[in-house]
């Protein structure tokens, strides 16, 4: 089993993967919609990033504790 500070590692990696994503999604909406829209586009899109804002620290909160890494 890894140690505690391969986790950590994982679980920041993890973390900046996601920034990433996120920050690529808003990125091609500037490029790939008429200025006009923009603004509806963005809307939609954080809409539907709701729940991928909400859950995935959910399930890191819960393989941190089924790892026991919060001892």
């Amino acid at each position: 089993m890894a140690t505690t500070p391969s986790r950590a590692a994982l679980f920041l990696t993890m973390a900046a993967a996601l920034g990433l994503g996120n920050g690529a999604v808003f990125a091609l909406v500037g490029t790939r919609i008429p200025a006009a829209g923009v603004g509806s586009v963005t809307g939609l899109v954080g809409a539907a990033g709701g729940p991928g804002d909400f859950l995935p620290p959910i399930v890191m909160g819960l393989v941190f504790t089924a790892w026991r890494l919060g001892r």
